[in-house]
C-alpha cells in the first residue's frame, strides 16, 4: 500500500488470483504435492492470501495524508511513521483481513477435504452425501458453521478489543 511500484505490481496479481476459485487449483496442488497436509495448507494459503492482501493494501492507502505529514513535521522517520501512523492507523483492515482470510480459508479447506481427503469435516460430509446420511450432513455442516463462530467470538473479537486503544480517532 505504501509503494506506488509493488501496488501497481501486485493489484493485478491479486485481481487475477482472486478471481480464480481457490478450490480450482487443488487438483494441480494434489497432482504435485499428493494428497495430504501439505496440499490442503496450500489450498488454504490461496485461498486466504490474496483477499487478505487487498483488504491491507486498502487499508494503508486510505490513510489520510494529513496524518502522515503531522507526523513527518513532528521530525517522524520511515520506522516512526509505521510504527505511530501506519500501524494504528491500518489495524482495523488488519482484523478485517484475517476475518476475511479466515473464512476464506476455512472453506477452501472444507471444499478441499471434500474432494481430496480420507478425513476431516469436509470429507464427513462429502461421505454423508454419497451414503445418503442427511444427519451427517446436517452435523457437519453445524460444525462447520460452531467452528466459524467460535473464531469469531473468541478470537477476532478479543484482536479488535487489543487494538481498540491504538485506534487513530
Amino acid at each position: 500500500g505504501l509503494s506506488s511500484r509493488f501496488r501497481d505490481f501486485s493489484s493485478p496479481l491479486n485481481s487475477l488470483f482472486m478471481a480464480i476459485p481457490p478450490i480450482a487449483w487443488a487438483p494441480l496442488i494434489m497432482i504435485i504435492f499428493g494428497l495430504g497436509y501439505v496440499s490442503i495448507v496450500l489450498v488454504i494459503f490461496i485461498a486466504a492470501m490474496f483477499p487478505m492482501a487487498v483488504t491491507i493494501q486498502e487499508g494503508v492507502q486510505s490513510i489520510r495524508g494529513g496524518e502522515v505529514r503531522a507526523a513527518r513535521t513532528l521530525g517522524a522517520n520511515a520506522w516512526q511513521l509505521l510504527a505511530h501512523v501506519y500501524l494504528p492507523a491500518s489495524l482495523p483492515f488488519v482484523t478485517a483481513a484475517l476475518r476475511i482470510g479466515f473464512s476464506q480459508g476455512w472453506r477452501a479447506l472444507v471444499a478441499a477435504e471434500m474432494i481430496g481427503a480420507s478425513q476431516g469435516i469436509g470429507w464427513m460430509v462429502s461421505t454423508g452425501g454419497q451414503i445418503g446420511n442427511s444427519s451427517q450432513v446436517l452435523l457437519g455442516i453445524v460444525v462447520i458453521g460452531l467452528i466459524a463462530w467460535l473464531m469469531e467470538s473468541f478470537v477476532f473479537r478479543r484482536i479488535e478489543r487489543h487494538y481498540q486503544k491504538w485506534r487513530v480517532q
